[in-house]
């Protein structure tokens, strides 16, 4: 058995797929950094870096505990002016989160985040739950207004 972040990682961008991929209002997954910023749509799910620490287990130096955090950005950009699209922004923005964080609970039991139970085993998977910082911003500009919820999901796994 054997896991690294980047298993984790595609998961996740996997999990966001099923999750929003059937919304009627689209949400764009964007797997690293966004590369322009006319490519961005209106709602938005960002996987970001990977931060976190491996120890080698005190009875088996063969393995090692990994515990690190995918950081995830949840936006929602509207074009237009007014106060009030600032409070729609930051609405939708906060369901799009609500969902998320559903999903990373919810789907497929505790830790599989949608892979299947040998997939999850075969990686290492003990545990993946989200964040419990998380970060919510808005902004408005001559463009729009701009909502965002910057968080993560902390993950537990065994490396051997």
């Amino acid at each position: 058995m054997t896991t690294t972040p980047l298993t984790v990682y595609g998961a996740l961008v996997a999990l966001a797929a099923s999750t929003f991929g059937a919304d009627p209002d689209p949400v764009q997954i964007v797997d690293g950094p966004l590369v322009a910023e006319a490519a961005r749509g209106e709602r938005l799910i960002r996987f970001g870096d990977i931060v976190g620490t491996g120890d080698p287990d005190a009875l088996d130096y063969g393995t090692a505990l990994e515990q690190y955090v995918v950081l995830v950005e949840l936006s929602v950009d509207l074009a237009g002016a007014g106060d009030e699209t600032v409070g729609v922004a930051r609405a939708a923005v906060l369901g799009l989160w609500d969902r998320w964080e559903a999903a990373v609970r919810d789907e497929g039991g505790p830790a599989r985040l949608g892979m299947t139970e040998a997939a999850a085993d075969a990686a290492g998977l003990l545990a993946a739950r989200p964040s419990r910082d998380f970060e919510v911003k808005h902004s408005a500009t001559k463009r729009g207004r701009e909502a965002l919820v910057r968080c993560g999901v902390m993950v537990t796994a065994q490396r051997t």
